[in-house]
């Protein structure tokens, strides 16, 4: 299996932690127009507004 086959894979994404690499994957799949759940220890992890209002996009509760 490619690696285009597993981008391009219709399965739900998870993004584990939102450090610098974590907002990027988000960024990626975002503007992939992918469906992704983000997962997080820190109740407010830094860059999580910056995320939220730079993406549009209305991001639900992050998950603990």
């Amino acid at each position: 299996m490619s690696m285009t086959t597993l981008i391009s894979s219709t399965r739900r994404k998870v993004v584990v932690g939102l450090g610098a690499t974590g907002l990027s994957v988000a960024r990626f799949l975002a503007a992939r127009g992918d469906d992704f759940c983000v997962y997080d220890t820190r109740e407010n992890p830094p860059g999580l507004a910056a995320l939220r209002a730079e993406l549009g996009l209305d991001l639900p509760r992050l998950q603990r």
